[in-house]
């Protein structure tokens, strides 16, 4: 049946089906064609059931195709094929093919004008995004964890495009951040090879998310004129450096992840966003002292790890809901005062400083499950607490008390 449609509607001209002469049926039919396992979707390759009784498919009263949701999600029952766009109904609005392992190219130019969500994440796509060809409604694009290549470019974006994921793929080029559309909230690049610099001086005031970890971007950024209404930035592991005024953060952050570049200068932890949860400044150049007593009381995980940080540390005013707190690998130094925790206190990672003195463990919060003061310069008496562990790089367990000399550890 599908060869004969395809002969009989075929423009011999320009080699294309004319799909205004197709029903939604068979456009239906020929848009599914290329995929095994079709029959779980219409119920026979050979005699598919009326359209609207698909499974994944959602019609409106009047029996037009208006959505499309199918995923093999079963490890029992892979899916795979391809699909040419070109087929789906110009009624359609949203379209979700996640985690079918399809295949080969996808061309955004032929998705159905009315097109308002796509969803094509986690399977194996390939070639090139012209993003300037998404149809002028589209609302949401989730192309993430495939294998698309060259560069995007994100000017020419619908006007009301509110999410763009295109995570874990091959892209690369430089990004350029200042033409978003005015509706763009959520902006997900991770993991591809981006290059260049990031402006982040004129970004939309509706963005509430920006991820580009694990990129190739150099260069300074400036967080001081942030959309007051931004929540999440993560530029973890590129190439980037210079100073950092958290005192600039907008008052709806939520997350800051600057993990994994060459960040210098001091950290000002005395004015953060009242609402911040998750400070992520590890394996960077941050230098001098930091002051840990006026932390905002909501913040949960803390990590400046491998850094050039110094000085004491006063652990009796932490916040509340404070679940992690990591300064390994800095040259801290004095007395560690373990009496008054945090109840919610889970991690403590304090491992190759200068802490020195005596340290009582007798009050640790209950919540605490994983201790590490290894390679410090502390003396004294302590019992290995029960139910804490430390583990090593390797994930192997340790004594969190290895390489202290003068501390002498005996079991509970």
């Amino acid at each position: 049946m599908f060869t004969t449609v395809f002969f009989t509607c075929a423009d011999d001209s320009i080699g294309r089906f004319d799909t205004s002469m197709l029903s939604q049926q068979t456009l239906m039919e020929l848009f599914i064609f290329g995929l095994d396992n079709v029959e779980d979707i219409c119920g026979s390759r050979e005699n598919p059931t009326e359209v609207c009784t698909w499974e994944g498919i959602a019609c409106n009263t009047n029996g037009d195709v208006e959505g499309f949701m199918w995923s093999y999600m079963s490890d029992e029952d892979d899916g795979s094929g391809t699909i040419c766009c070109e087929f789906l109904p110009r009624t359609l609005k949203d379209l979700t093919m996640s985690a079918d392992a399809l295949s080969g190219t996808i061309k955004l130019a032929d998705l159905p004008e009315n097109m308002k969500s796509l969803s094509l994440n986690r399977n194996t796509l390939s070639g090139t995004l012209h993003l300037d060809e998404l149809p002028d409604l589209m609302e949401r694009v989730d192309l993430s964890e495939n294998r698309f290549t060259g560069e995007i470019s994100l000017q020419r974006l619908p006007k009301g495009l509110q999410e763009l994921d295109v995570l874990w793929n091959a892209l690369s080029g430089t990004i350029c951040l200042t033409s978003l559309p005015p509706a763009l909230k959520y902006l997900y690049l991770n993991e591809n090879t981006f290059e260049g610099t990031l402006n982040l001086t004129r970004l939309p005031e509706s963005l509430k998310c920006l991820q580009v970890s694990d990129n190739l971007f150099s260069g300074e950024i400036d967080v001081r004129h942030l959309p007051k209404r931004l929540t999440h930035i993560t530029v973890g592991n590129n190439r980037l450096g210079g100073f950092i005024y958290l005192t600039s953060l907008p008052p709806a952050f939520i997350t800051l992840n600057l993990n994994e570049n060459t960040f210098e200068g001091s950290l000002d932890f005395t004015r953060l966003p009242q609402i911040l949860q998750n400070l992520h400044l590890r394996k960077n150049l941050f230098s001098g002292e930091i002051d840990i007593t006026q932390l905002p009381d909501g913040l949960r995980h803390i990590n400046v790890d491998i850094n050039r940080l110094g000085g004491t540390i006063c652990l009796t005013s932490l916040p509340h809901a404070l679940e992690r707190l990591s300064l390994s690998q800095n040259s801290f130094h004095g007395s560690l005062d373990f009496t008054r925790l945090p109840k919610s206190l889970e991690s403590l990672r304090f491992t190759d400083n200068m802490f020195s003195g005596e340290i009582d463990i007798r009050h640790l919060p209950e919540s605490l499950t994983h201790l590490d003061v290894r390679n410090n310069r502390l003396c004294g008496t302590v019992h290995t607490p029960p139910g804490v562990k430390c583990r090593d790089v390797d994930g192997e367990d340790v004594c969190p008390f290895d390489g202290n000399t003068d501390l002498t550890v005996e079991d509970q």
